[in-house]
């Protein structure tokens, strides 16, 4: 027999994901049972293994709600090394281990918080894992740890917020807790590779909200995100581009975007990126070509070709905006002779059907601003 706790829970209809909706929680120890998951048998013969099947976890968790500060330190570490088993890990959160963690992140020393930090990212992923982080308040602590913590707690904690940030309640908690000026922060080229690949993970969330976007802009994301373009890894590549993508949505961002001077990188990506980087990219060049004080950049970027280029490789997604792109550029006479140039007019009248209904319609708008150099065209079917 094995000892352990029960947790029970009174759930809230609403968004489990809210952090307004903390439901109410009972923990009492108990002898194991037949019907509780047995963490790992006792008689196996690795000391982790023996430690959990000795009944340690319980009595660990106990120990995060009544030790001592440094006792709760040391209880978080054991429950640090025990959490890499899947077994043990169902056995932590059973016994309401997520909140007991969550408040010594905004109790214990560097030492605490890391080991506290380490158990919750080994936790991760599970949807009610999820909820229960959000629920018992994670976003602020976090968004401390981010700012002020050691470079392996800052790591754990956007190891955190990456699943997390996925659902509108945490995204609006960690916006209200102040995660953004520090996840920008983390974009720098001083900070190592995985961590600007989840801060710019977590931010593309965010940015989701359009309440969040002005916040992104005005914590300066936009430059470090044009140089992720740049030189960041494929996947943070895009990231960096679907942030930008959903920044360049409101008129409001793009004199910040266009003095970041990022037609050259966008143009790079959609002519080499992953398919899902070409995609963001064209996103984000469909989106500044609304605006006709941002054409002068696209064109120097000599961003045509490789829009021309996605109007048949891209996804019909891509292929939308890139026709998009075009189509407010053909606006320009000077640009209807590149476009012109770069072959655009067979993939353009290719999309009329092949495309899809937002492809049909940018496409059809590209011939038509074309047409006015008419005598260039050639029609023939």
């Amino acid at each position: 027999m094995y000892a352990c706790c029960e947790t029970n829970i009174i759930e809230n209809d609403d968004d489990p994901f809210s952090p307004d909706k903390i439901p109410e929680r009972k923990t009492t120890f108990r002898v194991w049972g037949p019907n509780w998951p047995t963490p790992v048998s006792a008689l196996n013969a690795d000391p982790e293994s023996q430690i959990a099947g000795a009944g340690a976890i319980p009595a660990l968790v106990q120990l995060l709600e009544t030790g001592t500060p440094a006792a709760r330190e040391q209880a978080a570490g054991a429950l640090r090394n025990l959490s890499k088993s899947s077994a043990n890990q169902e056995v932590i959160v059973l016994c309401g281990a997520i909140r007991l963690l969550v408040r010594l992140l905004g109790e214990a020393g560097p030492v605490g918080k890391e080991n506290a930090l380490a158990v919750l990212s080994n936790l991760l992923p599970g949807a009610e894992r999820e909820a229960s982080m959000v629920q018992s308040g994670i976003a602020a602590p976090l968004a401390t740890v981010l700012g002020y913590g050691t470079r392996q707690s800052q790591e754990y904690a956007l190891q955190i917020m990456a699943p997390l940030s996925v659902s509108n309640s945490a995204q609006a908690a960690m916006t209200k807790a102040g995660a953004v000026r520090p996840l920008v922060a983390l974009l720098s080229t001083r900070t190592s590779p995985s961590s600007q690949e989840l801060a710019a993970a977590v931010l593309e969330q965010l940015a989701s909200r359009r309440a969040a976007r002005a916040n992104i802009v005005e914590a300066g994301a936009v430059l470090p995100l044009v140089i992720l373009l740049i030189g960041g890894s494929m996947v943070t590549k895009d990231f960096a581009a679907g942030v930008l993508a959903l920044l360049a949505e409101d008129t409001a961002s793009h004199e910040t975007i266009r003095k970041a001077k990022p037609g050259r990188p966008l143009a790079k990506l959609l002519g080499n990126g992953s398919l899902r980087g070409r995609e963001n990219a064209a996103k984000t060049m469909a989106s500044l070509a609304t605006n006709e004080a941002n054409h002068e950049e696209l064109v120097q970027a000599e961003a045509i070709p490789s829009l021309v280029g996605v109007l048949t490789t891209g996804t019909p997604d891509t292929q939308a905006f890139a026709a998009g792109t075009l189509e407010h550029l053909a606006i320009r006479k000077e640009c209807q002779t590149d476009i012109l140039a770069a072959g655009a007019v067979e993939p353009l009248v290719l999309l009329l059907s092949t495309g899809t209904a937002k492809a049909k319609e940018n496409a059809a708008g590209a011939l038509g601003n074309l047409a006015v150099n008419g005598d260039k065209i050639s029609w023939e079917c």
